[in-house]
This record gives structure tokens, C-alpha cells and sequence, in this order.
């Protein structure tokens, strides 16, 4: 999405919500469950988004509600850890305006590592290999009807 318009032509900002400097951005990662977030929307109807729960910060949750820590899927399904995620992402897109607002996402099932596949060693994001690996999960953001698992925002 960096550098590209959405299918509207309006610039799509992905900068603005994949950096820590941002506002938004900002707030996704304050309750610290967030780890990771890649907005998508280059040639989209919408900007959406993959979000990626922090392990650690998975695993106090996982305690706090009696489920088995070491699952991520089981925890980024819980509808407690998905009501504080999608809280987290209608705090940051009330700094952003309409069109830049993240409108669907999906809580990813397993943790980006710092250099692995997503990540490099400096916590940059592999947009290449993410759009690659996650293309069922980003093709499912823009299906209607809305597919299990992702949450809309719309």
C-alpha cells in the first residue's frame, strides 16, 4: 500500500498506519496485545488490515482468561482479546479520516518473529512475502459476505 491509491484513487497512507509515529499506530500498539499491523488497500475499495498479537502480551491474556498460552489461535479467537483488538483499532481510526480508517481486519493465528518471514531483524515489514503468505486471509477482507474471523468495522 505504500506509495499506492486505493481503487478510489485517493492515496492510500499506508505509512501513516504501519509506523510508530503515528497517531494511530500509536494506538494499536498502547495496550501492547498488538504486535504487528500491515494495512492493506493498494487498489482496494477500503484500507484493512492483518494484525498480528504480541506473544508475550498473548500469553498474560491467555492466563487472565484460563485458556492455554501457548494456543494463539485459540487466544486471537477469544472474543475478549478480539473486543480489546477491535477497540484498539476504532481508538486509531478516530485520528484518521474516513477514507485512511483500517474498515476490516483479522487477528493472525501465530507470532512474526524479527527476522522470519514477515519481519526483518529491525521489525520492518516483508510486504512482499506477508501479501504472498497471507493472500487467502487479504482476499477474505474484501469478500462479502463478511468471512469468519475477520472483523468489520463498516
Amino acid at each position: 500500500m505504500t506509495g499506492g491509491r486505493l481503487a478510489t484513487g485517493v492515496p492510500a497512507l499506508a505509512a501513516k498506519l504501519g509506523t510508530t509515529r503515528s497517531a494511530a499506530a500509536m494506538e494499536l500498539w498502547r495496550p501492547r496485545l498488538v504486535g504487528s499491523v500491515v494495512a492493506i488497500g493498494n487498489a482496494k475499495p477500503y484500507v484493512s488490515a492483518l494484525i498480528v498479537l504480541d506473544p508475550d502480551m498473548a500469553a498474560v491474556k491467555a492466563r487472565e482468561y484460563g485458556l492455554d498460552e501457548t494456543d494463539l489461535a485459540v487466544i486471537s479467537a477469544h472474543p475478549a482479546v478480539v473486543a480489546e483488538v477491535t477497540a484498539a483499532v476504532a481508538t486509531g481510526n478516530a485520528k484518521l479520516s474516513r477514507v485512511e480508517q483500517i474498515k476490516r481486519f483479522v487477528i493472525i493465528a501465530s507470532p512474526w518473529e524479527p527476522g522470519g518471514e514477515e519481519l526483518t531483524p529491525t521489525m520492518k515489514l516483508r510486504r512482499k512475502p506477508i501479501d504472498a503468505k497471507y493472500a487467502p486471509e487479504i482476499v477474505a477482507l474484501y469478500s462479502d459476505p463478511v468471512a469468519p474471523g475477520t472483523v468489520d468495522l463498516r
